[in-house]
């Protein structure tokens, strides 16, 4: 379980969380790919931690698409398993959906849910940012709410 994962980590042969046949399900099936993704993604979990230690952080584009870039690493280019067999995967990393130019939907039987236009992506990603900021400074220029980590 997850508590296992974070205690003994995710290679520990001798806990025995991760069994040669696992996943057993999803896109990534392979056992290295699957290792390797969890310890990319919790690479960029600590860098998140660190950087909401500092005294001062600004959330930007540009940390959001290094963030990104850091846990997709690993799944960037690979194979995976699909019903109809196996395919070639490839995902744009550490930029924003309107440098590679791609819209995202969600398809479902009786709906479909378009993400941001590609074309509107940055604006938006620096909307957002802005508006994340202005509570994260304001709590730390009032010393309200010192985040404390147990890491």
């Amino acid at each position: 379980d997850a508590e296992d994962i974070v205690y003994h980590g995710f290679r520990d042969e001798g806990a025995g969380l991760i069994e040669e046949n696992d996943p057993v399900g999803g896109a990534v099936r392979n056992r290295a790919d699957a290792l390797s993704i969890l310890e990319d993604t919790y690479a960029a979990l600590m860098d998140m931690l660190d950087l909401a230690k500092l005294d001062s952080f600004e959330l930007t584009p540009e940390v959001i698409c290094g963030l990104h870039k850091k846990p997709m690493k690993t799944c960037q280019v690979m194979s995976c398993s699909t019903p109809k067999g196996s395919t070639i995967s490839y995902t744009n990393i550490g930029v924003t959906r309107q440098m590679s130019r791609v819209n995202v939907v969600i398809k479902s039987k009786d709906t479909n849910i378009q993400f941001c236009p590609w074309d509107e992506v940055d604006e938006e990603l620096k909307t957002f940012c802005s508006r994340f900021n202005v509570p994260i400074l304001d709590a730390a220029s009032s010393n309200i709410g010192k985040l404390t980590m147990n890491c």
